[in-house]
């Protein structure tokens, strides 16, 4: 077993990725983020992968296909392939989530192929 530091695997600021370049396997990735007091980010899990959102400290505002919804602490939602959702925190304090994904197709990858991440836009 390997202990990785989210904090060594910065992919923007407030977001932590571990993936392929920390557990050598294309099957699975964890995304660990922070959004600071009304900060916005977009979330897309890209073709050919999936992703469950979980909210660990404080509440969300999710905008998805036209609705919007508050997810709080313990609660999650499923994206799958180019669905997107905007997350955005109302709040004074922060928010802390996860999205953990994997595959949902492994035909997109050839043998050998790396990919380093996965679409989380701003």
């Amino acid at each position: 077993m390997r202990i990785i530091n989210l904090k060594d695997t910065v992919s923007r600021p407030g977001e932590y990725v571990v993936g392929a370049e920390q557990t050598r396997s294309h099957v699975c990735y964890l995304l660990y983020g922070v959004l600071k007091a009304h900060e916005t980010r977009v979330l897309s899990p890209g073709h050919g992968h999936e992703g469950i959102f979980c909210c660990m400290e404080g509440a969300v505002e999710v905008r998805a296909d036209e609705e919007e919804v508050t997810v709080q602490k313990g609660q999650c939602f499923h994206l799958k392939g180019e669905e997107s959702a905007e997350i955005s925190n109302q709040g004074e304090g922060v928010v802390v989530y996860v999205l953990a994904g994997g595959h949902s197709d492994q035909s997109h990858h050839g043998e050998g192929t790396h990919h380093s991440g996965h679409s989380h836009q701003h």
